[in-house]
């Protein structure tokens, strides 16, 4: 059965108990249930208009013969969340949508997007500036692990200009290139896994995600570049970018703050 939602559905009952509401007919202004589908669920509130204090809010299933609606599930009640027994009175039955139901960016619901290949929420990505086909760029940076024969916008390229041992950050692989001018040699180590797993998605991506970056040595002289492993990020292929030459890694998420960047070019 579906659960259908409609609005400014709201009908009168005396149904007195915890059984089924037989529906007494739209209030003025109002739909009736019939908008729901005979069989087909809805989100409901019953109010007890003689005895306030008398609610409940569940789902249930709109009958056409008979007009009636059961009470399936309790979402929330004055009886601590279980069936009312409602009192004798004319009671409200109207269609709503419950806040334990509703997905939010905030308060409720904040498991939503936590795990690996959901859709994360906006407090997870951070400010959104653009998505393509590509590339989503997040507050952290820009994740790159979607392939497509269409364009990408490609964020500024990563200058490394410092000689000696320098440790790559994510936002630098995630430029996607990055180029060394120097006439010294140049070692350049990849960030640990942990750091690298928060800077992708914030650390919501799932294992397997990969990214493919770019170093090009501009250098002279001895300015050699070779490339290093961190604590949990594992390096695997040539370590040198000659001078005048370029490299091209894939960076893949294999566990947990664990990640091996493969040299493929």
């Amino acid at each position: 059965m579906a659960i259908n939602i409609a609005d400014r559905v709201k009908e009168t009952s005396v149904t007195n108990g915890t059984g089924s509401v037989t529906l007494g007919g739209a209030v003025t202004g109002y739909q009736s249930f019939a908008t729901i589908g005979n069989g087909n669920e809805c989100y409901y509130t019953i109010v007890n208009v003689a005895v306030a204090t008398e609610w409940e809010v569940g789902i249930g299933t709109y009958t056409s013969v008979g007009t009636l609606l059961s009470r399936n599930t309790v979402l929330a009640s004055s009886n601590t969340g279980a069936l009312v027994s409602f009192s004798a009175g004319n009671k409200e039955v109207f269609v709503t949508y419950p806040a334990e139901q509703a997905v939010t960016q905030s308060g409720l619901l904040l498991d939503i997007g936590t795990d690996p290949n959901q859709i994360p929420l906006n407090q997870f990505l951070g400010t959104m500036a653009y998505q393509d086909s590509i590339a989503v760029n997040i507050g952290g940076g820009t994740l790159t692990n979607v392939t497509s024969s269409g364009y990408s916008i490609q964020p500024a390229v990563s200058a490394i200009t410092t000689a000696g041992s320098t440790t790559l950050t994510v936002e630098q692989i995630q430029t996607l290139i990055n180029t060394v001018t120097q006439t010294a040699a140049v070692t350049l180590v990849l960030p640990t896994g942990t750091l690298t797993d928060a800077g992708v998605l914030n650390g919501l991506s799932a294992v397997r995600t990969a990214l493919r970056w770019t170093v090009i040595n501009l250098g002279s002289a001895s300015g050699a570049v070779t490339m290093s492993g961190g604590t949990g990020h594992t390096y695997v292929g040539n370590a040198t970018v000659a001078i005048a030459t370029s490299a091209r890694f894939k960076t893949v998420k294999t566990a947990t703050n664990t990640f091996v960047t493969f040299r493929i070019a």
